[in-house]
């Protein structure tokens, strides 16, 4: 009994390192802290949901991840994941033509990512 015991103690333990490195590691590539309430988006549908439940926001490099943003107001409304940065990332060096662009480097996220 107290063998089990103690093997349930390690193995919650090691979910919670788990969990806790996976939470530190998901936007270590940022190299300045988010803003305070960003949404964070892990695959391409869901940075795609917050782009169309805010219109007129657009998706751009910055920081060292990718944002969702208002271009006008600078206000960002959404954060990549370090694992759709990176896949985000390849995408863009994968373009061989020049997309239009809005703002700089912000543009709708159709442009980056045709799925």
């Amino acid at each position: 009994m107290k063998t089990t015991s103690n093997f349930s103690i390690v193995l919650l333990f090691l979910a919670f390192l788990w969990e806790t490195a996976t939470a530190d590691d998901t936007l270590s590539r940022y190299k300045r802290p988010l803003p305070p309430n960003v949404q964070i988006a892990d695959t391409k549908p869901k940075l795609r949901e917050f782009q169309d439940a805010n219109p007129g926001a657009l998706v751009g490099p910055e920081n060292g991840g990718w944002f969702l943003k208002y271009p006008d107001s600078g206000k960002v409304v959404a954060a990549s994941s370090d694992n759709l940065t990176i896949e985000l990332d390849q995408r863009k060096k994968g373009t061989t033509k020049r997309l239009p662009m809005y703002s700089g480097n912000y543009k709708r996220m159709e442009l980056i990512c045709k799925s």
